[in-house]
């Protein structure tokens, strides 16, 4: 079955497996250490409702600016305006704030 696989997987099973592997234990080791992190000390709740309100905020921003699935190189930003053009195709204007 592996055989049949194409793409990445078929160019090293054994570098793949490896790093896995070593994200795995990079990961245990960083939840190992924000579990012991006094967070109360870092920062307040009233900061922490901030912060989670405009990461939120930004989320919602990135997703309606763009388009397509996550990782597509395709894809590019949506325009945030568009002005029809006179007789030939439509102009559009990126809006920076």
């Amino acid at each position: 079955m592996l055989e049949t696989v194409k793409g990445w997987w078929n160019y090293s099973r054994t570098i793949f497996l490896n790093v896995a592997s070593l994200l795995g234990l990079i990961v245990a080791q960083i939840i190992a250490y924000l579990v012991g992190v006094d967070w109360s000390a870092v920062m307040g709740p009233q900061a922490a409702f901030y912060m989670t309100m405009v990461v939120n905020v930004a989320n919602i921003v990135l997703r309606y600016a763009t388009t397509g699935p996550v990782g597509n190189k395709e894809t590019q930003a949506q325009p945030l305006l568009t002005v029809p053009g006179e007789g030939g195709p439509d102009v559009t204007v990126k809006v920076d704030k």
